[in-house]
């Protein structure tokens, strides 16, 4: 029987959801800080990394979802889960250019160690990005994929919980990083209780 045509528009739109939220986001970012005397290329870089950082919040939280009726059963399917990964990687992508362009436009200098863990940060999210098309994961066997992406997923967690707290000292606990370390406190301790339960079978 033949999908009804607005059952194919709710479904393609679930899927690329996240990428919508992504872009328009970032979209209404280069908007706003367009209507200044100045565009603000440091805030750029900031509010940028704001993005992904939610972004990221949102993809670690989501094993304390599931089962849940308030979310809607659609969102956990394996295809949205990986659209909501890639979307992290596109929002980090864009924050990358935002950080290039205004180091290049001001001329300001990146610390060695910064540029190092930056690079391995992106070089671990490339290979987890690789990975999720078909074609590289058969590449790896699913013990080597789940290492790979648990790893990943901890690096990125770690720098994003590490500047986020920068963020919070600098900027106090009424902001977007206080938002981002609840989010990913709560993924860490769903993680926990999920281990745990699984221990306990």
């Amino acid at each position: 029987m033949t999908e009804p045509m607005h059952q194919r528009v709710v479904t393609v739109f679930e899927a690329r959801a996240p990428y919508f939220a992504v872009a328009l986001s970032n979209l209404a970012v280069v908007l706003w800080l367009s209507t200044g005397e100045q565009f603000d290329l440091q805030r750029w870089a900031r509010v940028t990394a704001q993005i992904a950082a939610l972004t990221l919040g949102c993809v670690f939280i989501l094993p304390l979802l599931k089962n849940r009726r308030a979310v809607a059963s659609g969102l956990l399917k394996y295809t949205n889960r990986r659209a909501l990964g890639l979307a992290y990687a596109m929002a980090m992508l864009i924050h990358a250019c935002a950080l290039i362009f205004y180091h290049w436009v001001t001329e300001t200098d990146v610390r060695p160690l910064t540029l190092f863990i930056g690079s391995f940060a992106y070089l671990t999210l490339f290979l987890m990005v690789l990975t999720s098309f078909q074609r590289f994961r058969s590449q790896l066997s699913g013990r080597s994929w789940k290492v790979l992406h648990r790893f990943g997923l901890s690096v990125c967690v770690l720098i994003t919980a590490l500047t986020s707290a920068g963020g919070v000292v600098e900027r106090g606990w009424i902001s977007v990083s206080s938002i981002v370390l609840l989010l990913l406190l709560l993924g860490f301790v769903a993680r926990i209780v999920a281990a745990t339960a699984i221990r306990a079978r």
